[in-house]
């Protein structure tokens, strides 16, 4: 099965600029192309220096350097060239099969008289093996072809499954049309199986223009997932006046950026205004994340950090030094979009972003779990408000006010949101250590989701219990936040989900913030996702129903995260701009883990239980024993 015309000629289109002219002592001598960003593969016979210079099509001339020599007879080398701009140079995608005997070259042949150019050439193809294993020896170019000097390195491109799957090496006559012979791509990955296999069976940001030159149904018929994404790590350390970041970009080189030297106090009262809890206006949020965003990458770019943004995905990892350092209190989560001028584009709130913590790592951490179905799922809800604490209305958008609802109706708005999204539901009632502490040990759960109250008492993180049973005799107990989480990771759930609510007025607490928690990813759980500045309960109702949908759907929880932040910061409920960055996210060493597994399900139709109420939403809760 031959690709489309359309398809190929998108191909024929592009593949130029995926090559290079090798130049030796300023003489051409032949094709090298680029298997990723700044990889190229030719064959050594082109390079017998380990320092030549290359011309990219219609780019600059820039050096390039032999990295790898293929081990005994296999004639091909690896080059390392890196741009000194920004430009992302797109690189082939490589395939090991040949399911059709038609195929494209495309190199700079020598032409007598002519200074060098770029030709593509169709050409017939058929297999040489070996006779003893049965895999290819060669790709024999058939006669009717010209195979002169300068093509050797070019890549041989497949008319059916449009992936490079041979160098050409060989001529049986430069001046005759005899054809000659290429050096299948399975050989190139037996001698550099990290480079080319890598670039075989992965994916990076280079490869998108390839990607969408061929279209979705021909890229997955290659079994590769269509998104494309990419990663860079933040390390920053210091205070509130001094800090550096190391960054680095996947694939890529350290960077290190400093912050701006700050006069004494002025630096921490920016800090402390950032993180002082009010409903705060658009303008406040461009300003504040615009702040961050400087504060985190340089304002002069470099060019691997510029070319990250050419990924369908960005996952942004922070690591601050120290789990308690009071840089972990800046709500990072408001950076700006440091690779665009839209002031409305969030790192932790657009699309192409997903914006986690990262803690130190932990030996001890298990590997993810395998996705269930969704309805396996399970979810124990911890909701802990007393009854006679006094609260204001809640602001609405609108400049309205909404009553504060009660455990009940908390209760019900997130249980309604996990339920609906096929996921299974228990309520603890009452929200007591030691029923948790039961119902952990009864039953394997998935996820503990605790809304509720926290403190700072004596240095301590506590999160609030209630113990209802007896109404008249209401009693409030305050836990070690550690602690609990320790019984989480002793039952095996996976992920906990911490929403601290404001306190009414009259209650005097001082508020939670990361670096009071500490690290907190450890044992079976692998990810934790807390609010770190006090939120109202509407915000939490927002990003729940998100969530859950994004999570049953078979989301990572970095991107359920950044979808359910997404909606508030579309939405802002209770009229804040910047409520979405008032969720964290917070994973050990590991990243991209799943709860649930994807279905295939419309994404545009309504939930699995849209329809239908959960059970006992409004009346009564499954009461642990």
């Amino acid at each position: 099965m031959e690709l489309s015309e359309d398809v190929m000629k998108r191909l024929e289109e592009l593949v130029p600029e995926t090559t290079a002219l090798v130049y030796v002592d300023g003489e051409p001598n032949g094709t090298a192309f680029f298997i990723t960003e700044d990889l190229l593969l030719t064959c050594e016979h082109v390079v017998p220096e380990d320092k030549v210079t290359i011309q990219p099509y219609l780019r600059k001339s820039r050096p390039a350097e032999v990295v790898r020599r293929a081990a005994g007879d296999i004639d091909l080398a690896l080059l390392r060239s890196r741009p000194d701009s920004d430009e992302l140079s797109p690189c082939v995608v490589l395939g090991e099969g040949v399911d059709s005997y038609e195929c494209l070259v495309a190199g700079y042949p020598v032409l007598e008289g002519t200074a060098p150019g770029y030709e593509p050439r169709a050409i017939r193809v058929h297999w040489r093996t070996d006779p003893a294993t049965g895999s290819p020896q060669i790709l024999v170019i058939d006669p009717g072809q010209i195979v002169t000097g300068g093509m050797s390195g070019s890549p041989v491109v497949s008319t059916a499954t449009g992936t490079v799957v041979a160098i050409v090496r060989t001529s049986r006559g430069t001046q005759e049309a005899l054809g000659g012979g290429a050096i299948p791509v399975s050989l190139a990955t037996e001698a550099f199986p990290e480079e080319v296999g890598g670039a075989l069976d992965g994916e990076t940001r280079a490869m998108i223009r390839w990607r969408n030159a061929l279209g979705r149904d021909n890229w997955q018929r290659l079994g590769r997932s269509w998104p494309i994404a990419n990663r860079v790590d933040l390390w920053i350390k210091g205070d509130h006046m001094h800090w550096d970041v190391r960054l680095l970009p996947a694939g890529g080189h350290e960077i290190l950026h400093k912050g701006p030297d700050l006069y004494d106090g002025i630096a921490k009262a920016i800090f402390l205004w950032a993180q002082r809890r009010h409903v705060r206006g658009t303008d406040e949020v461009r300003l504040l994340g615009q702040l961050l965003a400087r504060a985190l990458f340089p304002s002069d770019m470099p060019p691997e950090l510029r070319a990250l943004s050419a990924a369908d995905s960005l996952l942004v990892c922070l690591h601050v030094e120290k789990p308690d350092n009071d840089l972990a209190d800046i709500p990072w989560e408001l950076a700006a979009d440091p690779f665009s001028d839209d002031l409305e584009r969030f790192l932790a709130a657009d699309k192409p972003f997903q914006f986690i913590r990262i803690v130190a790592d932990h030996a001890e951490q298990v590997t993810g779990p395998v996705p269930k179905p969704p309805g396996n799922v399970r979810v124990l809800t911890v909701v802990a408000q007393p009854a006679d604490w006094a609260y204001r209305d809640i602001p609405t958008p609108s400049g309205g006010r909404h009553p504060w609802p009660d455990a009940m109706a908390m209760r019900a708005r997130v249980n309604a949101a996990i339920w609906r999204n096929g996921l299974d539901v228990t309520s603890l009632v009452p929200a007591t250590r030691g029923n948790m502490q039961d119902e952990l040990r009864a039953k394997t759960y998935d996820v503990l989701h605790y809304i509720g109250i926290g403190r700072k008492a004596d240095g301590r993180p506590e999160i609030l219990f209630v113990d209802d049973s007896e109404p008249e005799s209401e009693l409030e107990e305050w836990e070690d936040v550690q602690s609990v989480l320790a019984d989480a990771a002793r039952a095996g759930v996976r992920f906990v989900v911490l929403e601290l609510m404001l306190p009414p007025d009259d209650k005097d607490f001082q508020q939670l913030t990361c670096s009071a928690f500490g690290d907190i990813v450890t044992g079976t759980v692998t990810a934790v996702v807390l609010t770190n500045l006090p939120v109202y309960p509407h915000q939490c109702q927002v990003f729940d129903r998100q969530f859950y949908r994004s999570l049953s759907g078979g989301a990572s929880i970095e991107e359920a995260v950044q979808e359910a932040r997404c909606k508030l910061k579309a939405g802002k409920p209770t009229g804040d701009a910047a409520g979405f960055g008032w969720f964290t996210v917070v994973t050990g060493r590991q990243t991209g883990i799943r709860l649930a597994a994807p279905e295939l399900r419309d994404p545009n139709a309504p939930s699995p239980r849209a329809a239908a109420e959960p059970p006992e939403a409004e009346t009564g809760y499954v009461r642990c024993r």
